[in-house]
């Protein structure tokens, strides 16, 4: 083979592997773990809480396999909820025709109902050992629980109905109404997070230190909306007005500093961004169709859905047949995605799934073909023997 020869020939073999490398993926490896006699709605390390056909809930041991029914009488319905320390937190509508849904709280073999009038159905959340909920009282209260000590306590009143947050460390971030500000409570003091007067500040996510949330029109025509986050050294817009409403979960997440949110490209899209604790922003989908968030992790890992998939760090991995959907930050879907550090853990249904990824073997493209073959035929014309 003379220079010249060799010169196109390493060049054509270069191209032909970055042709084989580009069509490298990587594909979604479901593992199951558990699988009970229902649909699973909260996963700990050591348990599992699931409702089964019947519509009775159940607390199943991971470790020893042992099952607790959580009786409720007939009394209601259960809606959602959440394992608590030692026992399981949950929303649950009235058999007896009552409008309101009520919480109960299911420990140590006892049933109690902590509230009777849910202010709005979907106000429940829990953060590891602290639970909020909005009661109706002439007005909403905002109620804060401690689980690892059963007392509440009244965060504020005259609070926005739903879609207020809690941490795992008891802070409580929400908006108030009539005055459509963010406050937050931490250690029995409330202070300011975000104050305008010309616009709306509402349905707030927090982790914490920062808070994400929606600054918006005055209600009710020609409404616009911004995504802003909040912090130490003050507010940053993440998004453009526009006349697209955000939901809390689905359209904006925070954790540990990361901010997962969405905003339209050119073609009005929405795409999924994830915001680093240092401020890189990083476009994570290009499809055609919008996308929507599915979870955060404390360290930056996301899963969103596009295209009726599930898809998970931005990676081709995705995942048919999950159907996960938040309301008001709340997860409803058959599906939930659980992190156990950077572990993702998915059910679907009665199963739960850990996952992981593994390359897919490569497949030489069209791009690929046309450099072999014309390899092959510079090969051929310069009467040298390609190898093998």
């Amino acid at each position: 083979m003379n220079s010249r020869t060799k010169y196109i020939y390493v060049t054509l073999q270069s191209a032909v592997f970055l042709a084989l490398s580009a069509n490298l993926s990587v594909a979604a490896s479901l593992h199951p773990l558990e699988s009970v006699n229902g649909v699973i709605w909260d996963v700990s390390a050591d348990r599992i809480l699931y409702e089964d056909p019947s519509k009775t809930l159940h607390i199943l041991d991971r470790n020893t396999g042992a099952n607790t029914v959580i009786p409720l009488a007939g009394a209601s319905s259960p809606e959602y909820g959440y394992l608590s320390p030692s026992g399981a937190i949950f929303a649950a509508s009235s058999n007896s025709g009552s409008v309101f849904s009520m919480v109960y709280q299911y420990q140590n073999q006892t049933l109690s109902v902590l509230e009777n009038h849910l202010d709005s159905q979907f106000s429940l959340k829990v953060a590891g050992n602290y639970a909020i909920w909005n009661a109706y009282s002439n007005g909403s209260l905002l109620i804060e629980r401690n689980l690892s000590t059963d007392t509440n306590l009244t965060v504020a009143s005259n609070v926005g109905n739903w879609v207020n947050d809690v941490t795992a460390t008891g802070v409580v971030d929400f908006w108030s109404y009539p005055g459509y500000d963010i406050h937050r409570y931490a250690n029995g003091v409330t202070t300011s997070v975000a104050h305008d007067s010309s616009f709306w500040n509402v349905y707030v996510s927090t982790d914490g230190i920062n808070s994400v949330y929606i600054k918006q029109d005055p209600c009710c025509s020609n409404q616009k909306y911004q995504l802003m986050e909040a912090t130490p050294s003050g507010e940053i817009a993440l998004t453009p007005r526009s006349s697209f409403e955000p939901d809390q979960g689905r359209n904006f997440q925070i954790n540990n500093g990361w901010v997962a949110f969405t905003e339209a490209d050119a073609l009005g899209v929405q795409q999924v961004w994830l915001k680093s604790p240092n401020g890189e922003l990083s476009q994570i989908t290009h499809g055609q169709n919008n996308a929507q968030i599915d979870s955060l992790s404390s360290t930056g890992q996301l899963t969103y859905l596009l295209d009726g998939k599930l898809y998970v760090n931005g990676d081709s991995i995705g995942i048919s047949g999950l159907h996960p959907d938040i309301v008001g930050g709340i997860s409803v879907g058959s599906s939930h995605s659980f992190w156990e550090g950077n572990q993702l853990l998915i059910s679907n249904g009665a199963t739960l799934y850990s996952v992981s990824t593994v390359p897919e073997p490569p497949a030489i493209s069209f791009f690929g073909y046309g450099f072999v073959l014309l390899a092959l035929l510079l090969g051929k014309r310069f009467g040298t023997n390609m190898p093998s």
